[in-house]
């Protein structure tokens, strides 16, 4: 194996792997039960870590071609999205690093 860097990155890619996998099973049952996902509107986040100089980091370059098919064999590369960048989920901007900033200046904006 090359640097000790390249481990997290396999495990990363492994990880997506796995949820592409799922991603397409889940996909499967509601193509059967009820209608196509719109996997345009679909996103991924991964907070994935390398070694660097012996302490973990986290990866904010990882990168990986995530590509769904839907029922009629349509492809669709889902977003990735950077453990920096927030996603809005229940009314919140949260980054999976933990930066809070986006959510400050959202709620600042607002007041």
């Amino acid at each position: 194996m090359g640097n000790s860097m390249d481990y997290g990155r396999i495990k990363s890619n492994s990880v997506m792997s796995r949820l592409t996998t799922g991603a397409h099973k889940w996909s499967n049952l509601q193509d059967v039960a009820v209608a196509s996902i719109a996997f345009h509107t679909c996103t991924a986040q991964l907070l994935g870590y390398i070694d660097v100089g012996s302490s973990l980091e986290i990866d904010y370059d990882f990168e990986f071609a995530m590509i769904l098919l839907d029922i009629k064999g349509a492809s669709t590369q889902i977003k990735l999205i950077s453990a920096s960048d927030p996603h809005v989920g229940l009314g919140f901007n949260l980054a999976l690093d933990g930066n809070q900033l986006h959510e400050y200046n959202r709620r600042m904006t607002k007041i």
